[in-house]
């Protein structure tokens, strides 16, 4: 995965968080009957975008552990190379 790929993941999981924390905070102002159907329309959209999101996070999940397992390799290569 190139930087741009990386950058386009780590926006979407982040605009997603948002997305989700604005909904929050709208259910938070709703009162009664309006809140609470705000309250159903949020945790249906949560559950609807819950896969994906959950996607998303194990792509950046294995991406973070390959970029650190190529960071680790090559540590060691050079100080094989520079003998320790």
């Amino acid at each position: 995965m190139d930087a741009t790929a990386r950058g386009t993941l780590v926006a979407r999981v982040g605009d997603e968080v948002e997305h989700t924390t604005g909904l929050l905070s709208l259910c938070r102002e709703g009162e009664g009957e309006v809140g609470r159907r705000m309250e159903v329309e949020m945790a249906r959209q949560i559950w609807r975008n819950d896969e994906g999101f959950r996607q998303q996070l194990d792509e950046l999940e294995e991406h973070l552990y390959l970029c650190f397992f190529t960071i680790n390799k090559s540590r060691n290569l050079v100080k094989e190379l520079l003998g320790d």
